[in-house]
């Protein structure tokens, strides 16, 4: 798991469609972070009134794959705002915004991130210096496709440091297209529109402390005020990378 973070309880959620749902916390930060493995062979729509999910008309008209995503996203972040808030009875429900990112309580910073079988939410109470968070989990990408579209997410520069570290291409390309997901996330909640990848550079590689540091585009920065150096935290498994980003107070 994600430095910082450390194991407190497993969760019961009495539902086949979860395999496993495991709760983490650091306290240094205040942070809660739910993981969420989840099956779609045993997803089906009901499960939405069983466990008391509200299903938005935009989530019924996608697929079914999306669907059980949704679920299990919306899940995690339940019981992670449980326990932020340590009130077992605190319910909300989580609302989409216009650019269908989660609309979080009122003093609350969180983010959703989910793969096709794990689900992934990090919340925090909002606090001076931290205006806004993101987190993001990537299967490792196969490397046909690496060799295909490698070129739209990273440039040499970058994908030498993190090689030098001993990662392979694969690891390379799911390390920053997640890594920039990240960023995205917590930027895009300061900032209210969409930006590429081509915005944010690897710069630095902190792999004893598992840290990635990047540079935004100086104009863009300058335009929204932001800071120029973004600090990146990931962990790399067998099958898949996590990353997170905060975006702290501008000086």
């Amino acid at each position: 798991m994600l430095t910082g973070f450390v194991f407190y309880k497993k969760l019961d959620l009495n539902t086949p469609f979860v395999n496993d749902c495991s709760l983490f916390i650091n306290e240094c930060n205040e942070q809660i972070l739910v993981a969420l493995t989840f099956s779609q062979a045993k997803y089906s729509l009901v499960l939405y009134s069983s466990l008391n999910v509200f299903l938005p008309k935009m989530i019924l008209k996608s697929l079914k794959e999306r669907q059980a995503e949704f679920l299990a996203g919306r899940l995690s972040a339940r019981f992670a705002l449980k326990y932020l808030k340590g009130d077992s009875q605190y319910c909300f429900d989580i609302g989409i915004g216009d650019f269908r990112q989660p609309i979080w309580p009122t003093n609350i910073l969180g983010s959703i991130s989910h793969t096709s079988d794990t689900a992934l939410v990090m919340v925090s109470k909002k606090s001076v210096d931290r205006l806004s968070i993101g987190v993001d989990i990537e299967n490792i990408c196969p490397i046909n496709i690496v060799n295909e579209v490698s070129s739209h997410i990273f440039d040499i520069n970058e994908n030498t440091l993190l090689k030098s570290c001993g990662y392979s291409e694969s690891q390379v390309f799911s390390l920053i297209f997640s890594a920039k997901e990240s960023i995205f996330k917590s930027l895009f909640s300061y900032v209210n529109e969409y930006f590429d990848f081509e915005v944010a550079k690897l710069k630095f590689v902190d792999d004893d402390n598992f840290k990635m540091v990047f540079h935004l585009n100086e104009d863009f920065a300058l335009h929204y005020q932001l800071p120029i150096k973004q600090t990146v935290s990931f962990s790399v498994y067998s099958e898949y990378v996590i990353t997170y980003s905060e975006l702290l107070q501008i000086i």
